[in-house]
C-alpha cells in the first residue's frame, strides 16, 4: 500500500511540477510585456524626437539672439551716419556718400529684420511642437507606467501561486519514496 501511495504521490508532485511549469509560461507569456515593450519603444522614439525639437529650438534662439545683436548694432550704426548726415557741414561728394551709406544701412537693417521675425517664428513653432511632443511623452510614460503595474501586480498574483504550489511540492516530496524520485 505504501508503494501505491508514493507513486500517487508521484503523480501530485508531476501535476505540482506541470502546473508550476505552466505558471511560468502564463508569467512570461502575459500580453501586458507586448503591449509595455511597444510602449517603451514610443517613449524612447518620442524622447528622441523632443531632444532633437529642443536641440533644434536652441539652435534657433542662439541664432536669433545674434540677428538681433546684429540688429541693433546695424540700427545704432544707420541711427550715427543719419545724424552726421543731417548735423551738415560736408561738401556734396561727402554728401552723396553718405546719403548711399545709409540707404545701405537702411536696407541691411530691413534685411536682419526680416531674417529676425522668420527666426521668431521658427522658434515659435518649434515651442509649439516641443510642449505637443512633451506631452505626447508625458502620455506614454504614464501607459508605460500603467502597464507596468499591471505587469507588477499579474506577477505578484503568478507568484504567489507559484510559491503556494513551491511550498506543496516541499510537503510532498519527503513523503515519496527516495528511489521513484
Amino acid at each position: 500500500m505504501n508503494a501505491f501511495r508514493s507513486l500517487a504521490d508521484l503523480l501530485d508532485l508531476q501535476a505540482l511540477d506541470s502546473t508550476i511549469d505552466r505558471l511560468l509560461e502564463e508569467r512570461t507569456g502575459l500580453p501586458e510585456l507586448a503591449r509595455f515593450k511597444a510602449a517603451h519603444e514610443e517613449a524612447q522614439r518620442i524622447e528622441t524626437d523632443l531632444g532633437r525639437i529642443r536641440g533644434e529650438l536652441a539652435e534657433t534662439s542662439r541664432s536669433l539672439d545674434k540677428a538681433e545683436g546684429e540688429l541693433e548694432i546695424l540700427e545704432e550704426k544707420a541711427r550715427t551716419t543719419e545724424q552726421r548726415l543731417y548735423a551738415g557741414g560736408m561738401n556734396a561728394r561727402e554728401t552723396e556718400h553718405m546719403q548711399a551709406d545709409v540707404a545701405m544701412l537702411q536696407s541691411q537693417v530691413g534685411e536682419r529684420e526680416e531674417e529676425v521675425l522668420e527666426l521668431i517664428d521658427a522658434r515659435e513653432a518649434l515651442e509649439e511642437q516641443e510642449a505637443a511632443v512633451a506631452a505626447e511623452h508625458v502620455r506614454a510614460l504614464e501607459e508605460k507606467a500603467e502597464l507596468e503595474g499591471a505587469i507588477k501586480a499579474a506577477w505578484a498574483k503568478i507568484d504567489a501561486e507559484i510559491a503556494r504550489k513551491e511550498a506543496r511540492k516541499a510537503e510532498l516530496v519527503p513523503s515519496i519514496d527516495a528511489d521513484l524520485v
